[in-house]
């Protein structure tokens, strides 16, 4: 061979080894979406848990006598683990707390496998829960439908919330007066 078409496949590996490093293909795109939709899942589920726990919170500190009972003993979390509704609710938020940080976890890692990107996704879920899915979606480069979803339905459960606990506590005031 001559000199010259040595040179040329040298080129071309070269090229060839240079675009595959700095693009690497996600491992398993199937295995990443389950786990987008498990975490949003659980999430949007621990949000509803959440709204129940209000719910019963609203209905046992209506009761005039449970009123009585939190100020004579002057420990509403007693009263409130006491009752096994709101003590179910509360295994239940545990539970798929605990879920979704094993699956984010595990998903951290495969996004990590798959794009080499960890810092923004790391700081999202510690920093920014509702934003952790948006911003998966960006670094793998898909729609953002879910991520937006799911930032309407966070934003959707702290009105519910708000309004809520101040309902409760306008409750709460008007049995004191």
């Amino acid at each position: 061979m001559d000199n010259n078409g040595n040179y040329q496949a040298e080129q071309m590996n070269y090229q060839q080894s240079t675009y595959v490093g700095a693009k690497r293909e996600a491992p398993n795109q199937k295995l990443l979406k389950s786990l987008e939709w498990w975490i949003a899942g659980l999430g949007w589920g621990n949000l509803l848990v959440a709204l129940g726990m209000f719910a019963v919170m609203i209905v046992v500190f209506s009761d005039e006598k449970t009123m009585n009972m939190m100020i004579r003993t002057g420990n509403s979390a007693m009263i409130m683990y006491s009752n096994p509704v709101y003590l179910v609710l509360y295994i239940l938020s545990l539970l798929m707390g605990l879920a979704v940080l094993v699956l984010s976890i595990v998903d951290i890692v495969q996004v990590n496998k798959a794009t080499g990107r960890i810092v923004g996704l790391i700081l999202f879920f510690i920093l920014l829960r509702p934003g952790y899915i948006i911003w998966r979606e960006h670094i793998l480069g898909w729609k953002k439908t879910l991520g937006i979803i799911n930032i309407i339905i966070f934003v959707l459960y702290f009105i519910i919330a708000v309004a809520m606990v101040s309902y409760w506590m306008f409750n709460m005031i008007m049995m004191m007066s």
